[in-house]
C-alpha cells in the first residue's frame, strides 16, 4: 500500500535531518474520473490475457461461460466427493465398532467353552471311578438302578475295551 505525502513529510520533519526522504513516490493516475478509487492507486501494467479472439465478443462470452460451468463442474465434484468421505469415514468407523463387538462377543464365547471344558473334565474326573465300578458288576446293570443311556454307554465301553 502506497505511503501518502503528508506521512512522508511528517516523517521527514520528525528525523530532523536535512536529507531529503528516499521513499519512492508511486506514480498516480492524471486522468482518473473517480478520484476516491484510482487517483492515488499505483499504476501497474495489465496483464495480458492470451486468448485467440477479441475480448468484448460473443466469443469470449461464450469462452467466459465455458470455464465458468467448468470451475462450477469441478467445485460440486468437490463438494461430492467431500460428502462421500465423510460416508466412508462414517462407513468405515461403523465397521470397527462391530468388528470390536464381534471381536468382544468372540472372546466371551471362547471363554464360555474354556469354562464348558474345565467342567466337563471335572464331570469326567468324578464320573470315570462311577462307570469303572458299573462295568466291574455288570451283572447288575439294568434300568431300574442306571439309566438306559449308562447302559448303553457301559456297553460300548466293554466292548471298545475289550
Amino acid at each position: 500500500m502506497p505511503t501518502p505525502r503528508h506521512a512522508l513529510r511528517s516523517r521527514s520533519n520528525q528525523d530532523n535531518s536535512d536529507e531529503p526522504s528516499e521513499v519512492p513516490i508511486p506514480k498516480l493516475h492524471q486522468n482518473c474520473s473517480s478520484p476516491s478509487v484510482g487517483f492515488f492507486a499505483p499504476t501497474y501494467p495489465l496483464k495480458k490475457i492470451l486468448i485467440p479472439f477479441p475480448v468484448f465478443s460473443d466469443v469470449f462470452n461464450k469462452f467466459h461461460e465455458e470455464q465458468e460451468q467448468e470451475f462450477k463442474t469441478v467445485v460440486q465434484y468437490e463438494r461430492n466427493l467431500a460428502v462421500k468421505k465423510e460416508e466412508m469415514a462414517e462407513h468405515g468407523d461403523n465397521l470397527r465398532r462391530l468388528v470390536d463387538r464381534k471381536r468382544s462377543d468372540l472372546r466371551d464365547i471362547q471363554e464360555d467353552v474354556r469354562h464348558m471344558r474345565t467342567k466337563l473334565a471335572s464331570l469326567h474326573e468324578k464320573m470315570v471311578p462311577v462307570f469303572n465300578k458299573l462295568l466291574a458288576d455288570g451283572d447288575q446293570l439294568d434300568e431300574y438302578n442306571v439309566s438306559s443311556f449308562a447302559i448303553a454307554f457301559a456297553k460300548r465301553l466293554n466292548r471298545d475295551s475289550g
